[in-house]
C-alpha cells in the first residue's frame, strides 16, 4: 500500500477492527478531526482510537488504546472549561494536528496550555490478529508463518484450560515475542510430560521437537499433539508422530496442521505410514479451520471449551487401511 488512504480502505475492508473502534485518515499535512455526534453512540471502554498517516512518504497506522478516557478528557479540558482552545461547537468537533513521534496535538496553541496526546505504532498484523484471524496468517512472512501457527495454537490451548509444551527449538522464538508466556504456569518442559515407556534418545529429541503439546493440567498427559509442515517434509512429521505413540499407552489426537491436505494424505497413504498409525488418531487441520476455531472461541467466550476443542481437532480424519 502506497498511501494512507489505502491503508485505511484496507483495514476497512478486512474489517480489521472493532465496530467499537474509531478509524479515520489524516491529510497530506498531518491534520485531522475527531467529530463527537456520531462518536459518542458507540464509545465503550474498550473502544481504541486508530488513524492511518503518512510520515515520511509511508503510511503508518496509529492508535490511542482508550478512545473513551480521551474523549473525557476532550471533555474537561476543552468543552466544560476553555482550559485549551480549539473546540468547534458549531460541528461537535475538535482538530488533531500531528507534531512528531507518534504525538498529536489537539486544539490550538491559543489556550492557557497546550494538550498533546501519545499514539502508539501498530502493524497490521497486529491488528488482523485482534480481529481477522485469517487475514492475520495471510499477512504472515514465510519465515514467520511458521512460529505465528505455533503461537496461536498455544494461546488457544491456555484459552482452553490445557497446559502446553512448545518445541525445544521453538520455545525462546516464541517466548521473545509473547513475554506473558515466560511468567504463565501453563508451559511445561520435556521432564514435565506423562510418557509412561522407557524413550530412547532418538524417540526423545522426537517428541522434544513437536511443535505444540497439549496437556491435560491434573496429570501432565498428552491430549493433542499438532505438528505444524508448511515445507511437506512429512516424513519427518509422520517420524515425531510415530515416536510419540510408542511412548504411551493412551490415545492422543495427531494433528498435522497446513494448507495441503491432499499432498499430506498422498504421503500418509504410504504402507509404512498407514501400519504405524493403524490405531491412532491422525487428523489434518486446514489453516481456514484453525481461523474458525480462534474466532468462534474469542467471539463466544461463554461457550463451553469441550466444544471449541472438539471443532479444533474434528477437522479432517484420515482413513487408515485395515491390516488386520
Amino acid at each position: 500500500m502506497h498511501t494512507h488512504k489505502e491503508l485505511k480502505n484496507f483495514i476497512k475492508t478486512n474489517k480489521l477492527i472493532s465496530t467499537m473502534d474509531h478509524l479515520i485518515a489524516c491529510d497530506k499535512h498531518g491534520w485531522t478531526d475527531l467529530r463527537f455526534t456520531q462518536l459518542d453512540t458507540k464509545l465503550t471502554p474498550e473502544s481504541k482510537y486508530f488513524l492511518a498517516i503518512n510520515i515520511d512518504n509511508v503510511p503508518h497506522i496509529l492508535y490511542y488504546a482508550n478512545l473513551l478516557d480521551l474523549r473525557h478528557e476532550i471533555d474537561e479540558k476543552m468543552i466544560k472549561s476553555s482550559f485549551i482552545k480549539g473546540y468547534d461547537p458549531k460541528n461537535n468537533r475538535v482538530h488533531l494536528h500531528y507534531e512528531k513521534d507518534g504525538i498529536f496535538r489537539i486544539g490550538n496553541k491559543r489556550g492557557i496550555d497546550t494538550f498533546y496526546v501519545q499514539f502508539e505504532n501498530c502493524s497490521l498484523k497486529e491488528l488482523a490478529k485482534r480481529h481477522n484471524y485469517s487475514k492475520y496468517l495471510a499477512l504472515l512472512g514465510s519465515k514467520e508463518k511458521h512460529i505465528g501457527i505455533q503461537t496461536l495454537l498455544c494461546e488457544l490451548g491456555v484459552s482452553l484450560g490445557f497446559t502446553v509444551k512448545i518445541a525445544r527449538n521453538d520455545k525462546s522464538k516464541i517466548f521473545n515475542q509473547n513475554p506473558l508466556f515466560v511468567t504463565s504456569k501453563m508451559f511445561l518442559n520435556f521432564s514435565d510430560l506423562d510418557l509412561q515407556n522407557i524413550i530412547k534418545k532418538p524417540a526423545k529429541e522426537d517428541i522434544d521437537l513437536i511443535d505444540v503439546l497439549l496437556c491435560d493440567p491434573n496429570n501432565q498427559r498428552i491430549v493433542a499433539a499438532f505438528e505444524v509442515e508448511l515445507s511437506r517434509n512429512y516424513a519427518q512429521l509422520f517420524q515425531r508422530f510415530s515416536s510419540l505413540i510408542q511412548t504411551t499407552n493412551y490415545p492422543i489426537h495427531l494433528i498435522a496442521v497446513g494448507d495441503d491436505f491432499y499432498n499430506f494424505k498422498a504421503n500418509f497413504n504410504r504402507p509404512l505410514w498407514q501400519y504405524t498409525f493403524a490405531n491412532s488418531q491422525l487428523k489434518y487441520l486446514c489453516l481456514d479451520r484453525l481461523s474458525e476455531v480462534l474466532t468462534l472461541n474469542k467471539e463466544c467466550s461463554d461457550l463451553d471449551a469441550s466444544i471449541v476443542f472438539k471443532k479444533l481437532i474434528n477437522d479432517k480424519m484420515l482413513p487408515v487401511t485395515s491390516f488386520i
